[in-house]
């Protein structure tokens, strides 16, 4: 039918000096030309999540990467996300 939903984890609202704090949340949107467009997103996530890390500096380290445990189902009329926040 067209219908296109996505969700991701996203970094947006976060504000910390601490560079082994990461806040995140989850947001989604849709769209219902076959991915030509999308709404605007909206915060799926009912509070920030904080992953911490063990990063030395401000060097490049893979444990400030947020996770891959992200999933999504939908059919017609709805979705359903389901991902891991480290609470």
């Amino acid at each position: 039918n067209g219908r296109v939903d996505a969700v991701w984890y996203d970094t947006r609202n976060s504000i910390t000096a601490d560079i082994n704090m990461v806040p995140f949340d989850v947001y989604f949107a849709r769209s219902s030309d076959g991915g030509r467009s999308f709404s605007p997103s909206v915060r799926v996530s009912a509070t920030t999540a904080v992953k911490r890390t063990n990063c030395v500096g401000n060097s490049r380290c893979g444990d400030r990467q947020l996770f891959e445990y992200i999933g999504l189902v939908s059919d017609n009329a709805r979705s359903i996300a389901a991902w891991a926040d480290v609470r």
